[in-house]
């Protein structure tokens, strides 16, 4: 309240339920179930997650570039946060193929939309040029270095629609 940020119905109770499972631990040493305790998590972590995507800007997270890319990066590890994180996404990922496995968090949830390229799972985003670039090397294991020294095919092409080097072959 204090901050102007509004909160739905839903976040506040999934809040509310978290801090009272972090009390009982904290003040009583109550311990709920390991699959309580990691849905709980798992649905803070995906709140977080969007929280900070929402209501900081780019400029404000700079000096903390690392850290959410460290997270982004082990997101996929928790079987229990992805399988919470894909229930809250789904809807919001177009069919087809207009997405593809994001070179942060490796899930297949990258999506481009008006010149814009974005993963809806870990809220990852760059240009559309870096991230081409980018899949191509993270995704299916390219080298920029090896094709450079080497020669061989680079999967990168102009797209015919906008004439950037974006456009991936094969995917």
């Amino acid at each position: 309240g204090v901050c102007g940020i509004e909160l739905t119905e839903k976040q506040r109770k999934d809040l509310k339920n978290f801090r009272k499972r972090r009390n009982k631990l904290e003040h009583f040493g109550a311990v709920d179930t390991l699959p309580a305790i990691t849905a709980s998590v798992s649905t803070m972590l995906s709140l977080l997650i969007d929280f900070v995507e929402d209501v900081f800007t780019s400029e404000s997270l700079a000096e903390e570039q690392d850290s959410l890319t460290a997270i982004r990066t082990q997101m996929g590890n928790c079987q229990a946060f992805v399988t919470q994180r894909w229930k809250e996404i789904k809807d919001l990922l177009p069919v087809g193929p207009s997405r593809v496995g994001c070179q942060s968090c490796q899930q297949p949830a990258l999506v481009f939309e008006c010149g814009e390229v974005k993963c809806k799972f870990c809220n990852f985003g760059c240009d559309p040029k870096r991230a081409a670039t980018e899949y191509v090397e993270n995704v299916l294991g390219y080298s920029y270095y090896d094709h450079i020294k080497d020669g061989g095919g680079w999967p990168l092409s102009h797209c015919p629609n906008c004439s950037s080097n974006t456009l991936v072959e094969g995917v």
